[in-house]
């Protein structure tokens, strides 16, 4: 994953996103890319086609770019934000009320 994260930060480095960083600027990048995922996914529930599928694959993708890119600007990498959200998550106990998970 480190690798692909490297590739898809020197694309958008070599587009001069990183140089003069926007971090609300990329917030609502992430928020119009969330929408777009919501769309997809909207689609695939209505017709769970082949192309449905991939557009709402193509769309987390989507989500995940702006997320690395809003890390990078944040001086980390979403590798590390997806790490530590990870040791927070895993003390944590609860259980699935619904099929969300509810925390004790």
């Amino acid at each position: 994953m480190d690798r692909l994260l490297a590739k898809i930060t020197d694309f958008w480095e070599r587009r001069g996103l990183f140089k003069n960083p926007d971090l609300n600027g990329q917030l609502y990048k992430i928020d119009e890319e969330i929408n777009e995922m919501i769309e997809a996914d909207l689609n695939f529930s209505r017709a769970s086609s082949d192309d449905n599928r991939i557009e709402l694959l193509r769309e987390i993708g989507d989500v995940a770019t702006a997320l690395n890119n809003f890390a990078v600007m944040f001086n980390t990498s979403l590798e590390t934000c997806l790490k530590l959200s990870h040791i927070k998550n895993e003390k944590r106990k609860g259980k699935f009320v619904n099929g969300e998970w509810v925390h004790e």
